[in-house]
C-alpha cells in the first residue's frame, strides 16, 4: 500500500512537498503545545479519550483492509492505475500531513531534549508529543480504511 500511497504524490515538486510538510510540522508542533498549555491535558486523560475512537477506527481499518485483500489482493508495486482518481487529491493531501506530522514528532523531540538540558518543564513538551502520535496514528487509521475502500469501490 505505501508504494501505492508515494506513487500518487510522485505528480507533485519537490518544493511543494517541502514547503507543505514544513509548515504542517509547524502548525502541528504549535496547536499540540497550544492545547496541552491551554486546555492544560493529563497525559493518561489524553490517552483514554483517544482510546475508544482508536479502537474503533483499528476495527473499521482492519475490516476493510480483510475485505481489500479479499477483493483485490495485495497490491502490485506499481498500483496507480488501482488508485480512482478521485482519491488521487486526498491521498497526497493524506500523505504531505503524515509527513509534516512526522516532522512535529522531531520537533517535539528536539524540544523535550533541550528542555531536559536546561532543566525545563518537561511535561508539557512530552504532553504534546503524546497528543501528535495518537492523531498521526488516528489520522493514518482513518484515512487508511478510506483508501481501501476507495480501491475496493473502483473495482467494483
Amino acid at each position: 500500500m505505501n508504494s501505492a500511497l508515494k506513487a500518487s504524490i510522485r505528480a507533485l515538486p519537490e518544493r511543494t512537498i517541502y514547503a507543505i510538510t514544513a509548515s504542517v510540522a509547524l502548525a502541528g508542533t504549535t496547536i499540540a503545545i497550544g492545547v496541552v498549555a491551554i486546555a492544560h491535558v493529563q497525559l493518561g486523560a489524553v490517552v483514554s479519550y483517544a482510546l475508544l475512537p482508536l479502537g474503533v477506527a483499528l476495527v473499521v481499518w482492519v475490516v476493510v483492509a480483510v475485505a481489500r485483500l479479499r477483493v483485490v489482493g495485495h497490491l502490485p508495486r506499481e498500483a496507480e492505475g488501482l488508485i480512482p482518481t478521485r482519491l488521487q487529491p486526498w491521498i497526497r493531501s493524506w500523505l504531505l500531513i503524515r509527513f509534516g506530522l512526522l516532522g512535529s514528532v522531531l520537533l517535539l523531540s528536539l524540544g523535550a531534549v533541550a528542555m531536559a538540558v536546561v532543566h525545563g518543564p518537561l511535561t508539557s513538551v512530552v504532553q504534546a508529543f503524546v497528543c501528535v502520535v495518537w492523531f498521526r496514528i488516528f489520522l493514518d487509521l482513518i484515512l487508511g480504511a478510506a483508501f481501501n475502500a476507495g480501491v475496493i469501490y473502483s473495482r467494483r
